[in-house]
């Protein structure tokens, strides 16, 4: 990705960060059915679910959440 943003120039660039911007609750939204710490995700039993790749079972990985 860096490279291509780089061979599309600044103002290309510009343009594709902001229609992400203006489309994160539409185009690019994302749900997560829960947020887990890092700690978290290294246990089998999370590992084996967000390895299912369910839809509608996506886990946020929080590197802020404590451990």
């Amino acid at each position: 990705m860096p490279n291509f943003l780089a061979r599309v120039g600044q103002e290309v660039a510009g343009r594709m960060r902001a229609r992400v911007v203006q489309e994160l609750t539409t185009t690019f939204a994302n749900d997560c059915s829960d947020e887990i710490s890092l700690a978290d995700a290294l246990r089998a039993e999370v590992v084996a679910r967000y390895n299912a790749k369910k839809t509608g079972a996506k886990l946020l990985i929080n590197p802020q959440l404590p451990m």
